[in-house]
């Protein structure tokens, strides 16, 4: 009986190392485990943290743009100015591919280009530019001109006229360039712009529907505002219709006065 039962105790002490033993490889190899993942996430953030590879091509691209840049010389024409402008002042547009856009002349090259737009009229010797957007829906298009004062200095004109299915909206700017210097002198150049040109509407609205035309020939800027299109733009918003209501005029030119532009020609389309 004694010896049954110390059998018997040397089978139980027996197990319980064997289980501990277990248990202690199993806990082990937990440990390798959670360390394995550690290792993989600690990589998995150095590689997030990585500086991005487009860095490089952006510095690439300012090193190109620069080197465009410094290349082109006076007297300067409208190409130049197009390409001289900063990208904030034609939609972001950067140079290179400004300087492409001059030499693509199709809705289908620009598809093709993957800038999507094109240059519809070059006139250096008329100092008139004008690219047109490939978009499907709405877009942006550009016109660019100068005007040249009796002191000889320049005025160059930026058109960017935003369009879309149902209307176009511009926004003209004037600039100075000198001493590699873009200064704005909208505001000193042209009255403003508005709904108050064409309507006596006590309203605040926005700009829309309102076209600037520069010009190829002359020196003469037309504008133009889309009323019967005004009380669709915001889902018939009840301040356009008083726009459109209250009506003095919905066309006039912007006359050339040697540094300074100034309303006249005033008609009613709907008269």
């Amino acid at each position: 009986m004694k010896k049954t039962n110390f059998l018997i105790s040397i089978f139980i002490f027996a197990i319980f190392i064997t289980i501990s033993c277990n248990s202690s490889t199993n806990s082990n190899n937990n440990e390798a485990n959670n360390d394995e993942t550690n290792t993989k996430d600690t990589t998995a953030e150095e590689v997030v943290n990585l500086p991005d590879i487009e860095i490089d091509d952006k510095e690439d691209l300012t090193k190109e743009v620069k080197e465009l840049l410094t290349s082109i010389t006076e007297p300067y024409d409208i190409k130049d100015y197009f390409l001289l402008l900063p990208d904030e002042l034609i939609l972001e547009i950067n140079a290179l591919d400004r300087k492409k856009i001059l030499e693509i002349k199709d809705f289908r090259e620009s598809h093709e280009s993957g800038i999507f737009y094109y240059t519809e009229t070059i006139d250096v010797k008329n100092a008139f530019l004008r690219v047109k957007s490939a978009g499907d829906g709405d877009g942006n298009n550009i016109e660019m001109t100068y005007f040249v004062k009796s002191d000889k200095t320049r005025l160059i004109a930026v058109n960017i006229i935003y369009w879309n299915m149902l209307t176009e909206t511009s926004d003209l700017y004037f600039y100075t360039y000198s001493n590699k210097k873009w200064t704005d002198v909208t505001a000193d150049v042209i009255p403003e712009i508005n709904m108050a040109s064409f309507s006596t509407a006590k309203v605040t609205v926005d700009n829309v529907a309102i076209t600037v035309l520069l010009p190829q020939n002359g020196k003469t800027i037309k504008v133009a505002l889309d009323a019967e299109i005004l009380p669709e733009f915001y889902d018939y918003t009840p301040e356009y219709e008083q726009v459109k209501d209250n009506l003095f005029c919905t066309k006039y030119d912007l006359i050339w006065n040697d540094g300074t532009f100034s309303i006249a020609n005033k008609t009613n389309s709907k008269n």
